[in-house]
């Protein structure tokens, strides 16, 4: 009797679990639509894709799990050369991390300030 109940536990754990990854699944799919429905247009710069053709990749994989058919729909659509397939499998899990395929924001290199350039020039002018 005890290995029928444990056959038993295990079968429900295992259905719970489909049910629970169908449930992120669904959640990740409405997540994408909202997405894409706000994304803003960035500019096409140095060949990179931008994240439009980005949300529409990530749509796309999430539509046929397939690298070829995402590359084949990137293609027809956009009329460029298809993104490798790291590339697409890189912002799916961008994706699925942040709910987001835009790029982090960088610090980039610092401003220089009227009066920091001014103290620079002091300084140097005091110094033997």
């Amino acid at each position: 009797m005890d290995s029928d109940n444990t056959t038993e536990s295990l079968f429900l754990s295992l259905d719970n679990a489909t049910k629970n990854d169908e449930h992120l699944f669904e959640e990740s799919k409405q997540s994408f639509i909202y997405a894409v429905s706000f994304i803003c247009l960035t500019l096409y710069v140095g060949g990179m894709a931008i994240a439009t053709e980005k949300a529409h990749c990530v749509g796309w994989y999430f539509e046929s799990k397939s690298i070829t058919t995402v590359q084949r729909k990137f293609r027809n659509m956009f009329k460029k050369k298809k993104p490798s397939r790291n590339n697409i499998l890189a912002w799916h899990e961008k994706f699925l991390e942040a709910r987001s395929v835009l790029d982090k924001e960088r610090s980039g290199r610092r401003r220089r300030s009227y009066e920091t350039v001014q103290d620079i020039r002091e300084a140097f002018a005091r110094s033997p």
